[in-house]
């Protein structure tokens, strides 16, 4: 893609003659080729939910079983008992964004004594990720956020945060390399009907529908909520309540005819 830059890629501080910023753009391309992620506001709260690939490739018991383990990584985190964030793109770099919203929202309550809102950490780590794309010493965050949270007024706010700083409200959206896809799906649901609970089912199916057909790959389906389930908090939904939202999801792929 060197090429295509022309040189104007070699710093993140370098405008293109067509008002480009080539880097930045790099940085999108590696969210955009990350497994889907996608969270949404219901009528009682608010859902994450990521697709999970394994970093091994899961066949038959061979010799090397015990070298390379298919575990999944973590791409839902909590900032703080209130907000989460589900991730899309280079992990590292993700978990280095997380760990500032973190920070972010301990220095907030040690000023004011109360949980920062949601509104006001987004904003500021999206100061954070757009101040890696004005100088050229360092280079952009290849990864895209869905932070949401539960204010202490009582309402539900989710932001999507991108490579670039940009920072936009949603009440439903997707990233990563199925989002186009995701998104159309989101737009089918009543999200102002919905309880977190009865979406479980329709965001896997819609992470089911995002995969790479024949990818060797073991995938899994990594899913949270801030729900009265949940007594407001942010937290892992429950293994069986997870397990039945997955089977119901892989009970509708199986009933799509083929082609």
């Amino acid at each position: 893609m060197a090429g295509i830059g022309a040189g104007y890629d070699l710093s993140v501080s370098t405008f293109s003659p067509d008002g480009r910023v080539f880097q930045v753009e790099y940085a999108t391309k590696a969210v955009d080729t990350a497994p889907t992620a996608a969270a949404m506001i219901c009528k009682d709260g608010i859902v994450f939910i990521a697709d999970s690939l394994s970093c091994g490739v899961q066949k038959e018991p061979s010799q090397y079983t015990n070298i390379l383990q298919a575990k999944p990584a973590w791409r839902i985190f909590a900032v703080n008992e209130r907000i989460g964030v589900v991730v899309a793109g280079l992990l590292p770099d993700a978990q280095c964004v997380v760990r500032r919203a973190q920070d972010e929202c301990k220095s907030f309550f040690q000023e004011y004594g109360t949980h920062a809102p949601v509104r006001v950490i987004a904003e500021r780590v999206a100061l954070f990720v757009h101040a890696y794309t004005l100088y050229w010493h360092v280079r952009p965050f290849g990864v895209s956020l869905l932070l949401a949270g539960k204010d202490i007024t009582g309402e539900y706010e989710m932001f999507c945060i991108e490579p670039s700083g940009a920072c936009y409200k949603y009440g439903g959206m997707a990233i990563g390399k199925g989002k186009h896809v995701a998104k159309t799906e989101l737009e089918k649901l009543d999200l102002k009907e919905l309880t977190c609970k009865e979406s479980l089912a329709d965001l896997c199916y819609i992470i089911s529908q995002c995969r790479d057909e024949g990818s060797m790959k073991t995938s899994d389906v990594q899913i949270a909520w801030i729900c009265p389930e949940s007594s407001d908090t942010f937290q892992m939904v429950p293994e069986d309540i997870a397990n039945q939202a997955k089977t119901d999801a892989s009970n509708r792929m199986d009933a799509i005819p083929e082609d």
